[in-house]
């Protein structure tokens, strides 16, 4: 698990978007509350840490009976995700060489 976690630290994330988002994949999805439970975080940190995770696409919201729900999008969109950036950014490589 430490293995998964550093990776995900040199991919951008922090340790908190680490924290909530290992949490929602192997128990999600989730409430907010039971995330801060379950990573021992405070819950307005796992408030920010979700809204994060669900800009940079690693997460979606759902709403739930009495709260938001949060569940991990697969694996394979996120290097879906990184592939795209990598082919915008091989495209304007050319350009910034000139």
């Amino acid at each position: 698990m430490e293995d998964y976690k550093k990776i995900l630290l040199d991919a951008g994330l922090s340790q908190i978007e680490v924290a909530a988002y290992l949490c929602i994949l192997k128990d999600g999805p989730l409430g907010a509350g039971k995330i801060s439970k379950l990573t021992h975080n405070y819950r307005a940190n796992i408030y920010q840490a979700v809204e994060r995770l669900k800009s940079k696409g690693f997460i979606s919201e759902t709403n739930g009976k009495k709260s938001k729900i949060y569940e991990a999008l697969s694996p394979n969109h996120l290097l879906d995700e990184l592939d795209k950036k990598r082919n915008a950014l091989a495209e304007i490589m050319p350009k910034l060489t000139q």
